[in-house]
C-alpha cells in the first residue's frame, strides 16, 4: 500500500473537493447505504486506484456503520497521509 503525499497543492483541493461532492451526492442519492459503503465508493470514483489498495486492509472503511467506526478514522488518516490536506 502507497503512503506518500507528493501531491501539489492544487492536486490536494482538487481531490478533497471531487471527494467530499461524491460523499455528499452517495448519501442522497442511496440513503440505504451505512458511511463506510459511501466513503469507499466515493473514492473508487475520484480515485480508482488508490480505492484498490486500500481494499480488504485495515483502511479500508466499507462495512463501517458510522463515524464512531475506526476503520472511518484510519481511512481518513491514510488519506491525509496519501494526498494530503488542504491547507
Amino acid at each position: 500500500m502507497q503512503d506518500r503525499n507528493e501531491h501539489s497543492p492544487e492536486e490536494v483541493k482538487w481531490f478533497w473537493k471531487e471527494f467530499n461532492s461524491k460523499v455528499d451526492e452517495f448519501r442522497s442519492r442511496f440513503p440505504g447505504w451505512c458511511l463506510g459503503q459511501v466513503l469507499y465508493h466515493s473514492l473508487c470514483v475520484v480515485r480508482p486506484t488508490l480505492a484498490m489498495d486500500i481494499a480488504k486492509t485495515d483502511k479500508d472503511p466499507f462495512y463501517a456503520s458510522d463515524e464512531n467506526d475506526p476503520r472511518v478514522s484510519e481511512f481518513y488518516e491514510y488519506l491525509v497521509r496519501y494526498v494530503g490536506k488542504v491547507a
